[in-house]
């Protein structure tokens, strides 16, 4: 039995992508002094590209994804031939500490040496110097070495045979040679230790050892701490006999009894020979015959070791502490043979170890992530043995034959490929980094994605280079616009692109803000809204209203902090935490109704006293999420304590303390906690405790002076602060000593990575993102720097931050981070207009844009006195601020938005207009605009009531007792999408006058609750289901309860259905076949026949996504309807005969080969429909098919004497047509055709259908056929016309569902939260399209709910119940809570709004507010509603009716014009009504500038 298996959707990329220019032309204003680094594939992407700059440029280089990162080395001597080769790293991680040894063979004189090289952990980015060697044996020896490790840095295992014979006639014996630097051939050969040779094999031509050292877990096992505990070692030593290279076994035929040897280190240094894995044991373990035909094989860190069988997978083995292997499980691979694997763990954002694992096969190789997988690549070579795979980071890297073939894990095709010097490679699993040895030098390699680097050491003018990309086949440009200006320059500069979307629908959400122009403090402001009619807003920051918040005075605020969920399950939720100076603290819980809100609602969590004032350097606040939302926060109670409490629904408890001491050497300098460790500095020990667990046993790692010392960094081990990134790499910390920052990574053991040197004396901060990080300074000199970590070997200065000799850091030195976004807050000094400011800076940009605003204080807070901020949140930022006199909380974006918002917008569904925006700043006089222009699409989405046409009008009603109906007919009263009305008067309680919506829930559903219904179609006067997994469901025509329910017998489930006069039809899946069921239904005897076939199963389909009978032909379309542009869709069309037995004939096959269609073609099918026309005495089938893209495909058939045949096809590119007068995006997507009409008059058949998209709107064409001649010449289109649109809603997407019937349309629309079933009442079709102007409409009703679990699987269908004169629409989108299936309820279609008057004997004339609203506007108007019996009241002074009604009327006249333009508007988000965020523009916050 498999245990453990990785369930593993083979999706293999293509690999290959030819190059794309995704940036024709780029302008970069740099300055001088600063490193800058570019991602070429941000301007060209593609599969294995090749670069190029030209001209050459000295400002300016291409590195390329393996990149020599420094100069060769030459060895010393003269080498024969190079062998296996190691690196020294550090067991708890695989970090390498620049130690490097290899195995050298003189095969004339049998010598085998040992070459090593030693260099410094500071210096990773240097190139081995192989200066050193050891002899290892003598002369002529009869011994074969194969593999070599370290133990520690001076001693060195070998892995030997020695032979009794060349060629050996007897058994080898194997030996273990103990090697020390300054060791002799003699001194080796007396202490090598002899072990078995347990397959007696006389010779070998390879073998693999791995040596390890982990630690046997304590306690924290049990509490799932994997973390370092008192020492118990366990030394293991795995020498493994691949199936490629053993005595029997070579690269074409694999040996199938292989064996992995383990040997456990004891005390004294010897080798104990314990146990052996083979083919016995593995079958034993997983109670299954198996070979073992062994690949290769993986220490973990934790002592984990995993197994590459070339068939049977990856076995998991542990082992003991007295050296057994303990079976874990089999990780399942490809139904393949396997060539090659790794074996990773990678840490997560959130610090967690996640499996990785790579497995190479002959063609593809597969990765995947925490048993995910997460790519896959077609090679571009047959693997043979030997091939190596291994990570790198995030990258892969492969190695065939000498060639390098470089994959980053996070993207779809192969970076870089590239002839090696030598196969003797060393790839560094820890960062991005490989060592090529030949037999002559060795060369050091970083690796990355591409990248281009600029170090802007002089000032040069404007100018332009081009890189190419070419693979080889095609090339692809792009110019790159360079300057590189002084560091004091605060002008703007144009960046000469256009930043705004060609097309806009309106309404439409903000859209991410493209960089208008290079410079810092940038403001933005629209020219003339009046010439340009385009208000142009810029969203970045704005100040909340804090609801409910009872704040302590201002000066009263000790500490203050603030949190954002850290794990994105609510980024418009945070927790503002602050302490008066009497030590009390209160912990606000608040909440912003949606993103982008301007207020928010604020509950009180907690309230408690403290025994301490906190500062940020004795506290820390954080927020845990287990099943409930758990604010933790930490702090010093004294010098030798830290206390931990938690708060959860308004109680709050301690829950931890960690306590020394009360000794003056163990005195708590401070503290730092970051995700699962908290690090406790203590100056006067020079230590670092790391606290890994305080519950039930504290576990504590420390780092001291001998540790760092090892590293030689020139540094003082004075440690008074640890920093780090709490929300993701938390496992890089910065230590700040007196002198130094020191950067390390401590997962289970500390190692550092570099150190950088700092002024004495000076206040100093470090702040951690996760690509870079700062270090403040306020000392002599006041500096911000920026240093990029991406690749650990390669640590670099950016860039030292702008302050523009005008800004001075305050003391104390006051900073806030965004740790998600990389925003850093720092309070300085504006030195020209003598006022304290805050300077924000964004980080890993280039120089010019970095300090992204100031903002002013408008008051000079002195040295020495407290100026409270605090930040945190991810794509928005909750930021508080107290400056002693006013608490403000702001929110700032991590990505600036732009709005555009057209101030005049026509009627039309299209309208272009000019677009504006003027860039300026405060630090220069400097200016620039952006103009382009913009198409609008008017999706009528912002609605209007004509008031004065409203107010002028009447609805009479009598004095009855009986309910009266008052319908709303829209003569010119109301425009836009109308999703619902309102009504309020002096009697509008809902029970003497109600208004009813167009489209009204009219049942429960109750009945349908036990089944699970996928579709739905009519049938007769009535509506069937189909349930899965295998049901018909009949409705009752009068009562919406279920008829009856139809068991289908074959297949295992059914898929679609259709239906024709008194058949059902229902595709069903057989096995891997699909199968047809039809069944012919009596509605009136509850009761269906099904009609039996000799050949049920009709084909192998991927997925059926549509089922049509039509004229006795069956249409069946194998096309993905969620996911269109997954697979090219194939058109199946068959007679049917229909009789006592079903069977089909002459089958025809519309697919891209029919069309003839080029290799890279749009088929992507996503439905058809079929009209029938007669010319003569023949009948036509016009089958219509429709792709994704845009194309439309026409076929003609007909029935020739029993044979089925087409005698016409044709293309038309239906975006191309719409796109002149109407709109298409680049990202629309087509989905269905359904014919509405079709009018045959003499030689032409009109056919309307309508077309829906996802994104625009639904467009009717009537395509006009020319059928004077259809024999001969079939029927091509001679016209095409739009004689109605059905308008889009907002920004919602359409969902691939629509349905038509009896003169309606259901259209479903949704977002990332909600599902809207909206109805259109379709036009009849005379006297449209007689001009070129498409008539627009607009929803007439909806029905709104959140989501359901499936894209399409769900029944719509529009039908009139035998027992009501309108129409109903029957669907099933909301669940049932018991059940959790969707049930099916009844809407009922109105068309228009009406008035229900119940008991008009009681009812008043009086005047009715009408309100009407959807998802993005609403709008207000009056009428008055008139009681035949009871006339008016006459006018009352205080509250007259009629004055009421004149002041609609007045409204309408004054504000007509604003309501027109589009200023009668309340913005309403995803369902959630807010009020318009105002831009940072107009934001008075702090009186910005």
């Amino acid at each position: 039995m498999l245990f453990g298996i990785i369930s593993l959707i083979l999706h293999i990329e293509s690999s290959y992508q030819w190059c794309v220019t995704n940036q024709e032309n780029v302008t970069y204003y740099t300055s001088k002094g600063e490193q800058i680094r570019w991602r070429a594939d941000s301007l060209i992407s593609g599969n294995g590209l090749e670069f190029t700059l030209i001209p050459n440029s000295t400002i300016m280089r291409y590195h390329p994804a393996f990149d020599q990162i420094s100069a060769e080395e030459t060895h010393f001597g003269t080498l024969i031939q190079t062998g296996a080769i190691r690196a020294y790293d550090i067991a708890s991680s695989g970090a390498w500490t620049n130690q490097f040894a290899f195995l050298e063979l003189d095969d004339k004189k049998n010598i085998y040496d040992i070459y090593y090289a030693v260099g410094s952990a500071l210096q990773m980015d240097k190139t081995p110097q192989f200066y050193q060697k050891v002899v290892l044996t003598k002369s002529n020896a009869v011994i074969d070495c194969f593999d070599i490790e370290y133990i520690n840095p001076d001693l060195w295992i070998v892995d030997c045979a020695e032979k009794n014979d060349n060629p050996p006639t007897q058994p080898m014996k194997n030996f273990i040679y103990f090697v020390e630097k300054t060791d002799s051939p003699d001194v080796v050969a007396n202490k090598r230790q002899e072990v078995a040779n347990h397959k007696q094999y006389k010779q070998v031509k390879g073998r693999k050892i791995q040596y390890h050292v982990y630690y046997k877990k304590g306690t924290a096992e049990e509490n799932g701490v994997d973390r370092p505990q008192p020492p118990s070692p366990i030394r293991i030593l795995l020498r493994g006999q691949q199936a490629f290279n053993s005595e029997t076994g070579n690269t074409t035929v694999l040996d199938n009894d292989c064996s992995i040897d383990l040997l456990i280190r004891l005390d004294n240094g010897t080798l104990k020979d314990t146990s052996v894995l083979d083919k016995t044991k593995i079958s034993e373990d997983t109670k299954q015959t198996v070979n073992f035909t062994l690949i290769d094989f993986k220490v973990q860190p934790n002592g984990d070791v995993y197994i590459l069988d070339a068939d049977w997978g990856i076995y998991l083995y542990k082992v003991t502490e007295e050296g057994q292997w303990v079976y874990v499980k089999t990780i399942q691979t490809l139904n393949q043979k396997a060539y090659g694997f790794d074996v990773v763990e990678m840490l997560n954002e959130d610090g967690y170890y996640e499996l990785a694992i790579a497995v190479l096969y002959e063609s593809n190789l597969l990765i995947t992530v925490a048993s995910v997988q997460k790519n896959g690549y077609n090679l571009p070579f047959k693997a043979s043995f030997p091939v190596t795979v291994s990570f790198s980071d995030k990258y892969v890297v492969v190695v065939h034959q000498q060639r390098l073939y470089l994959y980053n894990i996070f993207m779809p095709f192969l970076l870089h490929s590239e002839i090696l010097i030598s196969s003797t490679i060393l790839v560094n699993p820890y960062a991005p980094d490989v060592i090529v040895v030949s037999n002559t030098l060795t060369r050091r390699y970083e690796l990355s994605d591409g990248y281009l680097a600029s170090e802007n050491s002089v000032q040069i003018e404007k100018s332009t280079i081009t890189l190419y990309g070419t693979d080889g086949t095609k090339t692809c440009s792009c110019k790159i616009n360079y300057q590189v200006l002084p560091v004091d320059d605060t002008n703007i500069y144009e960046l000469g692109h256009d930043p705004f979307p060609n097309m806009i629908t309106y309404p439409a959400e903000p859209f991410l803000l493209q960089d208008l122009a290079s410079g810092p403090n940038l403001k933005y402001i629209t020219p003339d809204v009046s010439q340009d009619h385009v208000e142009v807003l810029v969203h970045f920051l704005w100040e909340l209203e804090l609801r409910n918040v009872t704040f302590f005075d201002a000066k009263d605020v000790a500490y203050a902090d603030i949190l954002v969920d850290p794990h994105h399950h609510n980024n418009n939720k945070y927790y503002l935490f602050l302490q008066h100076k009497n030590k009390t603290v209160v912990i606000w819980d608040c909440q912003s109704y949606s993103f982008r809100d301007n207020h928010s609602n604020c509950e009180k969590q907690d309230q408690f006293d403290l025994p301490v004032q906190l500062s940020r350097t004795n506290s820390q606040f954080d927020w845990k999420t287990f099943e409930q939302e758990v604010v933790t926060f930490q702090f010093q109670v004294n010098d030798y304590e830290i206390l931990f409490y938690s708060s959860y629904d308004g109680d709050h408890q301690k829950i931890g303390n960690i306590t020394y001491e009360a000794s003056p050497e163990f005195k708590i300098t401070s503290f730092t906690a970051l995700k699962q460790n908290i690090y406790v500095v203590q100056y006067a020990q020079k230590e670092v405790d790391v606290i890994f667990a305080v519950n039930p046993t504290l576990i504590k790692y420390s780092i001291y002076s001998n540790l760092i010392d090892e590293y030689e960094t020139g540094c003082s081990w004075t440690p008074k602060r640890v920093f780090g990134n709490s929300f993701t790499n938390s496992e890089f910390i910065f230590i700040l000593t007196d002198d130094c920052v020191i950067m390390g990574e401590l997962r289970t053991h500390f190692v550092l990575i570099t150190v950088i040197p700092i002024e004495t004396d000076a206040e100093v901060e470090v702040a951690v993102g996760q690509k870079t990080f700062y270090i403040i300074s306020k000392g002599k000199k006041d500096s911000i720097k920026e240093y990029n970590y991406e690749n650990l070997n390669d640590i670099y200065p950016m860039k030292s931050l702008p302050l523009y000799g005008r800004f001075a850091l305050q003391s104390p030195l006051t900073i806030d981070y965004v740790f998600e976004t990389g925003f850093l807050f720092v309070r300085a000094l504006d030195t020209i207009e003598k006022e304290t400011v805050i300077l924000i800076y964004e980080s890993n940009i280039l120089y010019r844009n970095s300090l992204h605003k100031v903002l002013k204080t408008h008051e000079l807070i002195p040295d020495g006195q407290l100026l409270e901020t605090a930040a945190s949140g991810q794509d928005q930022m909750f930021v508080y601020f107290n400056d002693l006199k006013t608490q403000r909380v702001v929110v700032f974006l991590k990505d600036s938005l732009m709005e555009l918002i057209p101030t005049k917008l026509s009627d039309a569904y299209t309208t272009s207009l000019k677009t504006a925006v003027s860039i300026s700043n405060t630090l220069s006089n400097s200016s620039t605009s952006v103009i382009y222009p913009v198409k609008f699409i008017n999706t009528q989405s912002i609605v209007r009531i004509n008031t004065t046409l409203l107010a002028k009008t009447t609805f009479h009603f009598d004095s009855t007792s009986n309910t009266q109906y008052l319908n709303f007919t829209n003569d010119g009263l109301y425009f836009g999408h109308v999703t619902k009305f309102k009504i309020i008067c002096k009697q509008c309680d809902g029970k003497l006058i109600s208004i009813i919506n167009p489209l009204t829930q009219s049942s429960e559903g109750t009945q349908f609750a036990n089944y699970e219904i996928i579709t739905g179609a009519t049938f007769k006067d009535t509506v069937v289901y189909l349930a899965d997994p295998k049901s018909l469901i009949f409705q009752n025509s009068d009562d919406d309860t279920v008829k009856f329910v139809h068991k289908i017998e074959p297949g295992t489930h059914c898929t679609q259905l259709s239906t024709y006069n008194e058949y059902v039809f229902v595709t069903c899946i057989n096995n891997a076949d699909t199968l047809v069921y039809i069944a012919n239904c009596d509605i009136s005897k509850s009761t269906c026949t099904p009609i039996q076939s000799d050949s049920p199963n009709i084909g192998k389909f991927n997925i059926v996504s549509k089922i049509l009978y039509s004229n006795s032909y069956l249409y069946i379309l194998d096309a993905d309807p969620d996911h269109p542009l997954s697979n090219k869709g194939v058109l199946h069309v068959y007679q049917l005969t229909l009789d006592q037995k079903w069977s089909v004939k002459n089958e025809k096959v519309f697919d891209e080969k029919y069309f003839s269609l080029p290799s890279i073609n749009d088929y992507y099918i996503t439905d058809f429909d079929v009209v029938q026309f007669q010319q003569g005495n023949t009948f036509y089938q016009k089958i219509m098919i429709q792709t994704a893209i845009g194309s439309n495909y026409f076929v003609q058939m007909y029935n020739d004497g029993g044979l089925l045949k087409d005698n016409h096809k044709q293309i038309y590119n239906l975006a191309q047509f719409l796109n002149k007068d109407y709109a298409i995006k680049d990202n629309t997507n087509f989905f269905q055709i359904r014919t509405y009409k079709s009018v045959t008059n003499s030689n032409t058949l009109d056919v309307t259908v309508i077309v829906t998209t996802n994104n625009v709107a639904q467009y009717a064409i009537t395509f006009s056929f020319d059928i004077s001649d259809p024999l001969n010449k079939g029927s091509p289109i001679k016209d095409t016309i739009v004689p109605f649109l059905l308008n889009q809603y907002g920004t919602m997407q359409t969902l691939n569902k629509l349905v038509i019937g009896l003169k309606h349309a259901a259209v479903p629309y949704y977002n990332s939260s909600h599902l809207m079933i909206s109805m259109y009442q379709l036009p009849e079709l005379t006297g449209l399209g007689a001009d070129t102007k498409a008539k627009m409409l607009t929803i007439t009703g909806a029905e709104i709910v959140k989501h359901i679990a499936s894209n399409t699987q769900f029944a719509l269908v529009i039908q009139k119940p035998s027992n009501q004169i309108e129409p109903s629409c029957y669907t099933n989108i909301e669940e049932d809570s018991k059940t959790n299936n969707y049930v099916v309820k009844k809407y009922t279609i109105h068309d228009v709004p009406k008035i229900k008057i119940v008991s008009g004997d009681k009812v008043l004339s009086q005047i009715v507010e009408l309100q009407i609203e959807n998802d993005y506007s609403s709008a207000l108007g009056a009428f008055e509603i008139i009681n035949n019996n009871t006339p008016p009241p006459p006018p009352d002074d205080d509250n007259s009716g009629s004055s009421l009604l004149w002041l609609w009327i007045l409204l309408g006249i004054i504000g007509g014009i604003a309501i027109l333009g589009g200023a009668f508007f309340v913005y309403i988000k995803f369902f959630k009504k807010t009020t318009n965020v105002s831009s940072s523009a107009k934001v008075s916050l702090m009186n910005q500038q």
